[in-house]
C-alpha cells in the first residue's frame, strides 16, 4: 500500500523481531546496500530523463520523476542536479520546474551530469545541531535574495512576501539593525 505521494503508508510495513545482534547486522548490512543502489538508480533515471528531454524536449517529466519519489530523499538535492544539469528553470512559487533552456545545454553539461551525483549536491547533516544566529543570518540572507529577486520581477509580488516591520525586527534580533 502506498499514500497518495507515493510513499508506503504504515500498513504496508511488516516490521520484525531479530533473533540476535548478528541477524541484525545483517539486516541493516543489507539495507544499507539497498540505498547505495537505490541513489545509483536515481542517477540513473536522471541521466536517462536528460537524454529524453534533449530529444523530445519533454521537460515536464522530471516534475512527475521528483514528485513521484515522494519524501525520503533529498529532493532538494535531485532539483538543483536537474536544474543545473537539464538547464530546468524553478518557480519556487509553484515548487515545481516551469521551463528549460533546451537542448544545446543539456548537450554541452551531459558529460559533466553524468559524472556529478546527486546526492552529492545540497548534503544534509543531521547531526549540526542548531546555531540561532547563524540561521538568523541566513533567514536575513534569503530576505535580501528575495527583495533583490523582486525588485527584478515585479510579478513575483504574490510569490515574494515580505512584511517591512517583521524584517526589521528580525533584523534588530539578529543585531543587524540599521
Amino acid at each position: 500500500m502506498t499514500t497518495s505521494n507515493n510513499t508506503p503508508s504504515q500498513a504496508a510495513v511488516k516490521y520484525k523481531t531479530f533473533k540476535n545482534t548478528a541477524e541484525l547486522d545483517t539486516y541493516v548490512a543489507g539495507t544499507l546496500a539497498d540505498a547505495q543502489k537505490l541513489k545509483i538508480r536515481v542517477q540513473i533515471a536522471l541521466v536517462g530523463t536528460a537524454i529524453e528531454i534533449q530529444k523530445h524536449g519533454d521537460w515536464p517529466r522530471a516534475n512527475k520523476f521528483i514528485k513521484a519519489l515522494g519524501n525520503g530523499l533529498n529532493n532538494n538535492a535531485i532539483v538543483e542536479w536537474c536544474s543545473e544539469y537539464m538547464g530546468l528553470t524553478i518557480d519556487d512559487g509553484a515548487q515545481e520546474f516551469t521551463g528549460w533552456q533546451g537542448a544545446d545545454y543539456i548537450k554541452e553539461n551531459f558529460e559533466k551530469a553524468k559524472s556529478v551525483m546527486w546526492f552529492d549536491l545540497k548534503k544534509q547533516n543531521p547531526w549540526k545541531g542548531f546555531d540561532l544566529d547563524a540561521e538568523l543570518d541566513k533567514l536575513l540572507k534569503k530576505a535580501a535574495a528575495a527583495q533583490a529577486k523582486l525588485a527584478k520581477d515585479s510579478g513575483l509580488e504574490n510569490v515574494v512576501v515580505i512584511d517591512t516591520a517583521k524584517l526589521n525586527k528580525v533584523k534588530l534580533l539578529a543585531g543587524k539593525a540599521a
